[in-house]
């Protein structure tokens, strides 16, 4: 689809999306003992919001559906480790270490959660479609219903979402499925506007549960406790629906924002220019006791975006035919080979 034909509002999410996951990674950096108090409810804060970002991403995914082109699968490898040998080489330096070879190798290796996540999901596509295709209404609500129940509820409320099938909180392909599942029921069967006073509610409501919970459990644990803003949280799957319910309920058009948005996953991919930002610029780290920390991180945050979006546009310009050619040259001898 050409930037024009895309809906700005979900584009728009998108673009949110990023920044949350953005602006959670860049708070990591700051962590330490000597935190005040209101920095440390700031990181609460950012985590029960952040954390929406992948889920909403998906969400979309999901919404629109994913229809499997063998072009935007090896674009998608293409760019992922040619980013990947970028961030190296502004990190590391022309140097040569382990680093280097998990860059070159950052896809079969699964270095990247998210995008190796993402391409299986993208070959798993046709068939998740043709299921949702021939099954009934019924039979889909049957199945998110465990999925739920399974993925969501049961690690949350046991706290062994890193000790169960469901890796890394959610961060994992079994749930990524599950949110594609959930933007596909969205679409087919709750197609609706929400009025945006309800949505953004909800979203609010969420969270402030999710920081209430994670504060009192961290104080009955006496150690920072961040369970009910995992990925896999069933109130952080709440609030990441009711926020794209937000965002659907908006429609409008703006070339600029589906201009930004078309590079947003280059933004992902080159979220660790933080770390280069971080100890060249920012220095986020000596600001932890410091009432300053809110406005260098968001600082921090633009600087990598804006970064991103030059870089990624800049590759477009100078590599994008030949990127393109590339890949259709391949894809031309892939089907010569195939005939054989």
């Amino acid at each position: 689809m050409t930037p024009i034909q895309r809906s700005s509002n979900f584009e728009l999410l998108r673009i949110l999306s990023i920044v949350l996951i953005l602006l959670m990674h860049t708070y990591s950096q700051v962590q330490n003992n000597d935190m005040t108090s209101g920095n440390f409810y700031l990181g609460v804060l950012i985590n029960s919001i952040g954390n929406i970002g992948v889920s909403c991403f998906i969400l979309i995914s999901g919404y629109f559906g994913i229809n499997f082109k063998k072009f935007k699968f090896i674009q998608l490898i293409i760019l992922t480790t040619f980013y990947s040998i970028v961030l190296y080489l502004i990190n590391y330096g022309f140097t040569i270490s382990n680093e280097l070879f998990n860059a070159l190798l950052v896809i079969p290796l699964y270095k990247n959660w998210f995008i190796a996540c993402y391409l299986i999901l993208m070959l798993l596509s046709p068939y998740l479609n043709a299921y949702i295709s021939a099954s009934t209404k019924k039979n889909q609500e049957k199945l998110l219903m465990i999925l739920f129940i399974v993925f969501s509820v049961l690690p949350t409320i046991f706290n062994t979402p890193y000790y169960t099938i469901l890796t890394g909180g959610g961060k994992c392909l079994v749930y990524m499925i599950f949110l594609y599942l959930i933007g596909r029921y969205i679409r087919i069967y709750r197609n609706k506007n929400v009025k945006k006073k309800k949505a953004a509610g909800l979203f609010l409501l969420m969270t402030a549960i999710i920081c209430s919970l994670n504060i009192g459990m961290g104080f009955l644990l006496k150690k920072p406790c961040s369970i009910y803003a995992l990925d896999c949280s069933p109130f952080i799957l709440i609030s990441a629906i009711s926020v794209f319910y937000l965002f659907k309920s908006f429609v409008f058009q703006s070339n600029l924002i589906n201009y930004l948005a078309s590079s947003t996953i280059a933004v992902y991919l080159l979220d660790g220019l933080r770390l280069f930002v971080d100890s060249h610029i920012i220095h986020l780290h000596i600001y932890s006791n410091s009432n300053q920390l809110l406005f260098l991180l968001t600082t921090e945050v633009v600087l990598v975006f804006t970064m991103s979006i030059f870089i990624d546009k800049l590759r477009i310009f100078l590599l994008g035919k030949w990127e393109e050619n590339t890949i259709n040259w391949t894809l031309q001898r892939y089907t010569k080979a195939e005939k054989i």
